[in-house]
């Protein structure tokens, strides 16, 4: 008789294992069946439990219960999401294997949180470094005051920006730009030989000629001299890695002449290379001129 019972245990342990192991693939779409496989795993526990204590070779059987039981731990946050969601959880009161995937996900998400505050902890250590500790350690060079010279420009007061200019170049003795302005101001008020030595000396510390063009030309803009910001455009657009810039400059050469029409033609093309060459903050800005002109003159 009890042959006959170990022998329809095992029939039944195989059937519940054929079973589960297809509810298991489908329970992803099916919530109610959630609950059901968490009560299969824990009979089949059960009956194979009793089958080795009997004395049968169920090696077989327990691999595949092993199986079923790691699906159900690596999927442990969703079993626990879809027994909530069937509302079968009144169902589960007692049992072993569901109080153990709460435990697990419990751990994995404390573990989260832990990782989470572990990295946002390195994060802010980082920002610190970066934005406290190393700027007091080692200070950004200081930049000169190139809006307040600008300022002075715009009131018509050529000496008085000149000499805070000088100012500024004293103070922030490695601002490149300032060098500009010098010079651009000693040329606009016509002393020659000042501005050409002012020109060479900032010319000798620009690695680029690109740069160098790029922002004179700006200055030039600033200051008025279209004429020099023109010439100084055209140039641009002639060196190698410059047409881009040179032509977006030439366009606010353009539009500050009163030329509308040409203005738009050549911020559409600057948008266009800009575009070429992956420069998407150039694409907005010519294409914002663009936009502006074209309103204006509707």
């Amino acid at each position: 008789m009890k042959a006959t019972t170990e022998s329809s245990t095992f029939v039944q342990v195989r059937q519940l294992l054929d079973q589960t192991e297809r509810d298991i693939v489908a329970m992803r779409g099916e919530p109610a069946k959630v609950a059901g496989v968490i009560q299969q795993v824990e009979r089949i526990r059960l009956m194979l439990g009793n089958l080795r204590a009997a004395g049968v070779d169920v090696r077989a059987e327990q691999g595949r219960a092993d199986t079923l039981n790691g699906r159900l731990d690596r999927d442990a946050a969703l079993v626990v999401k879809r027994v909530g969601q069937s509302g079968a959880a009144v169902e589960l009161v007692g049992s072993a294997l569901w109080n153990e995937l709460q435990a697990t996900v419990a751990a994995r998400r404390a573990q989260a949180r832990r990782r989470q505050l572990t990295v946002l902890g390195v994060v802010v250590t980082i920002g610190v470094l970066l934005f406290v500790v190393l700027p007091a350690v080692f200070p950004a060079p200081p930049t000169a005051n190139i809006t307040a010279v600008s300022q002075l420009v715009d009131q018509g007061d050529l000496d008085g920006a000149l000499a805070r200019a000088q100012v500024e170049q004293a103070n922030a003795p490695d601002d490149l730009q300032i060098g500009l302005w010098i010079a651009a101001l000693h040329q606009k008020k016509g002393d020659t030989a000042q501005a050409q030595a002012a020109w060479n000396a900032a010319r000798s510390r620009y690695d680029s000629e690109v740069d160098y063009y790029s922002d004179r030309v700006q200055v030039f803009l600033a200051v008025g001299d279209l004429a020099a910001a023109e010439r100084d455009a055209e140039a641009l657009r002639a060196l190698d890695g410059g047409a881009t810039i040179g032509t977006f400059f030439l366009g606010s050469v353009r539009e500050l002449q009163g030329n509308n029409r040409e203005a738009i033609e050549l911020y559409e093309q600057a948008a266009t290379l800009a575009d070429k060459e992956n420069r998407p903050e150039l694409v907005v800005t010519a294409r914002t001129r663009m936009a502006t002109l074209m309103q204006a003159g509707q």
